[in-house]
């Protein structure tokens, strides 16, 4: 039997051209509501304040996220998403709500831990808690040391061995200290000796918890730990190819397997999504969605070489800790490739036959939809994309 597909909406509260980030987060906290408002299931929110601008953390009055123009150039707005969540929680009474994703660089275990079992009763047990390594490029230079989270400075993704060690780390104790009492462990970034964490997690076993995996060496990692799976559409964000990713998710649910985890493994897909009755409408909403990012991106990498005091071209990713967005910083690659590969456009019709590919080729269980990007699209596109999929799309997946 075909499985059944969530639908979540993933809301970033990106800034358009000319809005402030007040205007952005209420758009967003709007759009949040409605989501449940039209019966989705999920609502997935970033945790990524100090991470998305140019700006230093502590940088001595950087106008960070705002390039020579006034124009914002910040990734996504960085309002810290337990708060966010704790917010819609109070205003919302059936749809789950998740991190997507809390990055352990920022986050001590305790903190994350700490607030995920407080989003957790206070939500009455709809929370899901995703963790991601972030973006480390985003941080800008010595921020992660001077944030000292760990026992010794969090590792970029210069050193990429140490950096994903950290993230191990990090997860091992963040789960550790929410599923167990009297937790120890003792690590390179990490020490605890019979932490207890209280109050202890609404949800019976525990509360959900999923990681992002980019590389399909991850995968298996996480199977291992018995989290849920976050990844993006294959192609998209840095991932691999749809060949690699279904190999690398039979591996992540064999190893979930060997180690005696219960339950069945979830896979959500981030879905860059823009839907419209009209197919050619779809396409110039899709078209512009990634012209936005390119730009945002691009210039966010101006700023940071900047302030790395290093040589990097704008159109290298580099400083943005992933090689995901190469083809976007590519000048050589046309909108019209990204749009063609990286997102999920069109009629409902067409949408449907693209979500039944992931269904089919990956085994999702959910969709993340995203109708943002890293820009932001008029409101009203965004409201018809979420409108068409609880309309005609979801209907269909049940």
């Amino acid at each position: 039997m075909t499985n059944e597909i969530r639908f979540g909406y993933f809301q970033t509260m990106s800034q358009s051209p000319g809005e402030s980030i007040h205007t952005a987060i209420q758009r967003g906290l709007a759009e949040s509501i409605y989501a449940e408002e039209l019966g989705m299931d999920d609502l997935w929110v970033t945790d990524l304040s100090g991470q998305l601008s140019a700006g230093r953390i502590g940088g001595g009055g950087t106008r960070r996220g705002i390039d020579d123009n006034g124009d914002p150039v910040a990734i996504q707005t960085g309002v810290p998403g337990f708060q966010v969540l704790a917010w819609l929680a109070a205003r919302t009474r059936r749809i789950r709500l998740g991190t997507a994703i809390v990055p352990t660089p920022l986050r001590h275990p305790i903190s994350a831990a700490a607030e995920a079992v407080s989003l957790d009763h206070i939500s009455e047990g709809r929370f899901d808690l995703g963790f991601g390594r972030g973006i480390s490029g985003f941080f800008g230079p010595d921020a992660l040391e001077k944030m000292a989270v760990g026992k010794v400075p969090i590792p970029t993704r210069d050193d990429l061995a140490a950096y994903k060690a950290q993230y191990y780390e990090a997860i091992d104790c963040a789960t550790g200290i929410i599923n167990d009492t009297n937790f120890s462990y003792r690590g390179t970034y990490y020490d605890f000796h019979d932490y207890t964490l209280l109050p202890r997690p609404f949800q019976e076993p525990s509360i959900p918890m999923w990681s992002v995996a980019q590389s399909a060496d991850t995968y298996p990692e996480i199977g291992k730990r018995g989290l849920h799976l976050m990844i993006p559409l294959p192609g998209w964000h840095g991932g691999p190819t749809w060949e690699i990713t279904s190999a690398a998710l039979a591996d992540y649910r064999a190893e979930w397997t060997k180690a005696g985890h219960t339950g069945t493994p979830q896979v959500a897909v981030r879905t860059p999504t823009f839907i419209h009755e009209n197919r050619d409408h779809a396409r110039e909403i899709a078209t512009r969605a990634w012209a936005e990012t390119r730009r945002k991106l691009i210039r966010t990498s101006q700023l940071l070489a900047a302030q790395y005091d290093t040589e990097t071209a704008p159109n290298d990713g580099a400083l943005l800790g992933t090689a995901g967005f190469d083809n976007i910083y590519n000048p050589d690659v046309p909108i019209d490739v990204i749009v063609d590969t990286m997102c999920v456009w069109g009629t409902p019709d067409m949408a449907k036959d693209q979500f039944e590919r992931v269904r089919e080729e990956l085994g999702a269980t959910s969709m993340m939809i995203e109708c943002q990007l890293l820009s932001s699209t008029d409101r009203e596109d965004h409201v018809r994309t979420l409108r068409l999929i609880a309309e005609q799309i979801m209907p269909v997946f049940r």
